[in-house]
């Protein structure tokens, strides 16, 4: 009857349309609601026979495979004597036993063992280089992202949120965009000082009809209208010392394509010269839209390729990044123009010197701020970088800065005017990362509009799809968490008491913001939150230029108001978790609290999932970086040295365990990189930690009350289909399953060699391999690839 019940949802699954509108929101219900057609083919019923049978001998199969492994395990289930059949556990069980391949050994390969049926069964839509279960959920969401905008206005609809279906219709418009032409483009860029077309390497700057102004005034504009940052980022936020207050910041910035691929063009010589290639063909793709334009667009885009490189090698690596004590300086603007003059040479004319009163006069030119040059402050997160650049432009010329800041300007908003320029950007997304075909334009539309008004959408999305019950279970949940990791802190044996006390103490005042902020459904918050945004009908390049004119200017307003410390930093239509070390808080939005992550109906696979993921935030807390914060979110020194140093050799046993994973798919010369991943490294590992031991707790709770009403009503039961899995088994198959996913080559070099996270394989295969009860659940020998004589164990 199980196997019937389980056969069903997966054939529901199976036959929903993926545009289908989720009708759960509209249903008392908490299960999701899954429409099918009341016929069916003769095929469809011959699939159904051929499926239940493969179901039956796949549960069988795990059974025999088991048998022998779990013969000493306490299985739960036969206490508690009873299965849950909730909607919820059958969607569960279901998505478990097509996500397992049972020929796998579980103490071999647990991420084969726990996904490689999910690999085999989901293959990658052609529209994405990697696919697992954040981007599913992400792509479900936007479906729905997607059914709220196309739904018409009502008398009581928000005036943003007509903004954001507005501003969908009109990016789904591309006739418009068509009929507009480049005209919008070639405005904006007069209007920053720059050309519409540069002149070439090998072209007298007399023949042009616009002379480009001064290099830093077209920097000034650029960062002032549109909010861009070009050589450097100017931001306005917390002091990092003093987070009561906001400060001008300034950092590096990107060269406009991967440090890493172009600071090793021979190791990544395809991926460069499909660079090389788009520039010169976006810039011809211009020409012939700029009636009487000519270029030598090869020669233009070599140009700006080889200073794209030169920039990556004064870009400090972040590698060297991480100590953030010693990156963030509070200087006089006057400091950073001796610290940026430092090794030019004066007996030269220099038109490329970096006037950094200049630039803050202009920047904030216009701007409801008044600033001091002699006596306000600023933070320097990397003096090396700007001593570096500075140097670089003194022995570069005008013209080809000129030549590089037109192209970053102009790629960046090309996009947003002809189909071809959108085409050409997807073309080389897909020769370097993988996937086989151009993302559909609503999709495009729909994550534009939602990064930009994610919050009116949230308002129509929680309404519909999250319940107030949810929010409290997942508090709960997080508050079982807290508890957890400060236990684990009480009993460390490697840090002293002092460093106790003040660890409890911020983990105490970490803040969790779970679902969305409370104003969002408050009467005129929406409409304040969004002042000043306007959406022009039918003009899409217009529009987002002014959003962004708007964005930039409200930033850097911000430094006349102190900082918001209850900001909900996220919009609730985000799949993903955070941790802000400034805000020292913990953010779960609405969108992520929904299968494979949350209400799953069995508290094992609810905590070995998002419990893991709250576990994980939290432990950003006190990684490499995040421990360098205290409880107000100040950059300060609040370990003793002794418990700094075992600290550290503690997260060097990690760095060292992830480095030495290699990624054989791409050859024998590509490992993760263990000191940039060793941040959330560490969160995966003791966000487990913390989600076992609060799992724990639960566990208590449920035989303390069962024994108090004499009955097991109260206590765990097993999910069908998979009762020859004790409830531990359940947890750590929920917390690899959510890490089930495939990538193409392509995008899973740029997670090697760019990202900040392991591959899912080996956040699996590293966390569980480190974790002693894990080894026991599975009874795993010791020595085993999952059972390592040798454990990294930090938290």
């Amino acid at each position: 009857m199980f196997y019937i019940r389980i056969l069903r949802m997966i054939e529901m699954q199976q036959v929903s349309a993926p545009g289908e509108p989720d009708s759960s929101a509209n249903s008392p219900r908490k299960g999701p609601i899954v429409n099918i057609s009341a016929g069916m083919s003769g095929r469809l019923v011959l699939v159904i026979v051929l499926l239940s049978a493969a179901v039956v001998a796949l549960a069988v199969a795990m059974l025999v495979l088991t048998s022998t492994r779990l013969s000493g395990v306490a299985r739960y289930h036969q206490e508690e004597g009873y299965t849950c059949q909730t909607d919820e556990c059958v969607i569960s069980a279901a998505r478990i036993i097509k996500s397992l391949d049972t020929t796998a050994d579980p103490c071999e390969d647990f991420y084969q063992f726990a996904c490689g049926g999910w690999i085999e069964n989901n293959p990658m839509p052609e529209e994405y280089s990697q696919w697992d279960q954040f981007r599913a959920l992400r792509e479900n969401l936007l479906h729905t992202i997607r059914e709220i905008l196309d739904d018409k206005d009502t008398a009581l609809t928000p005036k943003p949120l007509s903004q954001a279906r507005s501003l969908y219709k009109t990016c789904l418009d591309q006739d418009a965009l068509e009929k507009l032409g480049v005209a919008p483009l070639l405005k904006i860029i007069r209007s920053i000082g720059l050309p519409e077309v540069p002149f070439g390497p090998e072209s007298p700057q007399a023949a042009l009809d616009t002379v480009p102004a001064p290099w830093l005034n077209v920097v000034t504009k650029t960062q002032r209208n549109l909010g861009a940052s070009v050589l450097f980022n100017l931001y306005v936020a917390e002091h990092p010392r003093n987070t009561s207050k906001n400060v001008i910041s300034l950092d590096q910035a990107s060269p406009g394509f991967s440090e890493r691929y172009l600071l090793d063009p021979t190791r990544f010589s395809k991926e460069v010269k499909l660079y090389e290639e788009y520039v010169k063909d976006m810039i011809e793709l211009l020409v012939t839209n700029v009636p009487g334009a000519k270029i030598n667009a090869s020669a233009v885009a070599q140009e700006v390729v080889e200073f794209s490189k030169m920039l990556a090698h004064v870009t400090t690596p972040v590698e060297e990044r991480r100590d953030l004590h010693s990156q963030a300086q509070e200087m006089s603007i006057n400091d950073l123009q001796n610290i940026s003059d430092s090794k030019l040479d004066f007996s030269k004319n220099n038109p490329s010197r970096l006037d950094w009163a200049q630039y803050m006069r202009e920047v904030f030119h216009g701007v409801n701020v008044t600033i001091d040059l002699d006596n306000d402050l600023v933070i320097v997160m990397d003096t090396k970088y700007f001593q570096k650049l500075a140097e670089l432009l003194q022995k570069t010329s005008p013209e080809t800065i000129d030549r590089y800041l037109w192209w970053r300007i102009f790629s960046s908003l090309a996009p947003l005017t002809l189909k071809q320029f959108r085409d050409l950007a997807s073309d080389l997304a897909q020769k370097v990362m993988g996937h086989s075909a151009q993302t559909p334009r609503w999709r495009s539309c729909a994550s534009s509009v939602n990064a930009n008004f994610g919050m009116a959408i949230s308002f129509e999305y929680v309404k519909r799809h999250f319940h107030e019950d949810a929010r409290q279970k997942a508090l709960e949940m997080v508050n079982d968490i807290h508890v957890a990791f400060e236990e684990m802190v009480h009993n460390l044996d490697w840090m002293d008491d002092s460093t106790k006390n003040r660890t409890l103490e911020k983990a105490h005042a970490i803040r969790p913001f779970v679902g969305f902020p409370e104003w969002l459904l408050y009467p005129g918050e929406l409409e304040r939150y969004y002042h000043g945004m306007e959406v022009v009908d039918g003009e899409l390049f217009s529009t987002y230029v002014g959003l962004a004119s708007n964005a930039a200017k409200r930033m850097l307003e911000e430094l006349a108001h102190q900082p918001d410390r209850n900001k909900f930093i996220s919009s609730p239509t985000t799949v993903n978790a955070f941790y802000s070390p400034v805000l020292n808080s913990i953010t779960f939005p609405a969108g992520l609290l929904h299968p494979p992550f949350y209400g799953l109906g069995l508290e094992a696979l609810n905590y070995g999932a998002i419990g893991a993921i709250m576990g994980h935030e939290l432990t950003h807390g006190f990684d490499d970086q995040g421990r360098q914060y205290d409880l107000h979110g100040n950059l300060k020194q609040w370990w003793s040295n002794e418990t700094l140093h075992e600290y550290n050799h503690r997260v060097q046993c990690i760095i060292d365990q992830y480095g030495k994973y290699h990624v054989q798919s791409l050859g024998s010369n590509f490992t993760v990189n263990g000191v940039n991943t060793q941040g959330e490294n560490i969160a995966d590992n003791g966000g487990l930690r913390e989600a076992q031991r609060a799992y724990g707790y639960l566990k208590a709770r449920q035989i303390r009350l069962a024994r108090t009403r004499k009955g097991l009503a109260d206590l765990e039961p097993s999910l069908p289909g998979l009762s020859h899995f004790s409830h531990k088994q359940l947890f750590y198959l929920g917390f690899a399953h959510m890490w089930c996913g495939t990538s193409t080559l392509g995008a899973l070099k740029s997670t090697v060699v760019d990202g900040v996270h392991s591959p899912n394989r080996f956040r699996v295969v590293g966390t569980l391999s480190n974790m002693q009860e894990f080894s026991e659940a599975w009874h795993c020998p010791a020595g085993s690839p999952m059972n390592p004589h040798n454990k990294c164990i930090l938290w």
